[in-house]
């Protein structure tokens, strides 16, 4: 991964995740709004997990960057998920 995205990407990401929630959960409960919600539930855990994943690896005494930058893992999930939103859009 040639950009690498910052802890600050990911904790901004969690703000907007949040004020994208509270947005649709202020405007009641219909199924379309309740998959969104799910959606963005689902996002805001993978984003956690990264941030997590790269807290544990950061406290280690001898840090292994590359299992640091992808979060063990877990930016796997991300790409997948911007992958996925990205074929959904372009289908309509």
């Amino acid at each position: 991964m040639a950009n690498t995205l910052t802890n600050a990407h990911f904790r901004t990401r969690l703000q907007v995740l949040d004020a994208q929630l509270k947005q649709l959960e202020r405007y009641g409960r219909d199924k379309l709004r309740a998959a969104a919600v799910e959606r963005l539930h689902e996002e805001r855990e993978v984003v956690n997990l990264v941030l997590l994943n790269r807290r544990v690896e950061g406290a280690r005494a001898v840090v292994d960057f590359a299992r640091w930058r992808n979060a063990n893992g877990a930016m796997a999930l991300v790409a997948n998920e911007n992958n996925e939103t990205k074929t959904a859009a372009l289908a309509g």
